[in-house]
């Protein structure tokens, strides 16, 4: 009966924690950690991964079935495979940093109620919509930086400008 767990080694083992209905917070403080193939799948009451360090490589199903998960920070990730979120109906808000990161097609399946983007590099941004890797989500939200804009504003005239926030965002709405 775990509720939460810090996750001490750079590889969490395939299926490791897979069917830990009680696990509700993950805090990384590795660097270059790679979440194996259903690491943490059908974990039902998992809302939050949390934590500094870097997830390099989230595999295949490693969040799948995790239908209490609310929100999910990206910033140091360079690789999210298919189903890795699949079904992860409680997933509302993504964060994705300022580095280039590979998203495979379905990756974030049956996400209905996804709604808000945070994002601090446009070409991922970009990447995310020419590759349609969200089709199943309801964007309405979009934060991006500032230095970024008026080229997101181009591309995506679907959403309008709203304000901008006190950390460096421009929020945009569907």
């Amino acid at each position: 009966e775990i509720e939460n767990k810090i996750l001490t080694n750079a590889v969490i083992t395939p299926c490791l924690f897979s069917n830990c209905t009680y696990l509700q917070t993950v805090i990384n403080d590795n660097n270059n950690l790679l979440i194996g193939e259903y690491a943490f799948s059908n974990c039902s009451h998992l809302e939050k991964i949390i934590g500094n360090g870097t997830i390099d490589v989230i595999k295949t199903g490693a969040f799948f079935n995790c239908f209490s998960l609310k929100e999910v920070n990206f910033k140091f990730t360079n690789f999210i495979a298919k189903k890795s979120f699949e079904n992860c109906l409680g997933l509302s808000s993504l964060y994705f940093g300022t580095d280039d990161i590979t998203i495979e097609p379905g990756a974030f399946k049956g996400c209905i109620n996804l709604h808000t983007l945070f994002c601090e590099n446009i070409n991922t941004i970009n990447y995310l919509f020419e590759l349609n890797i969200l089709s199943d989500s309801r964007i309405t939200e979009i934060y991006i930086f500032k230095e970024f804009a008026n080229e997101f504003q181009i591309k995506h005239p679907e959403f309008v400008p709203i304000k901008s926030t006190q950390n460096g965002f421009q929020l945009f709405k569907r």
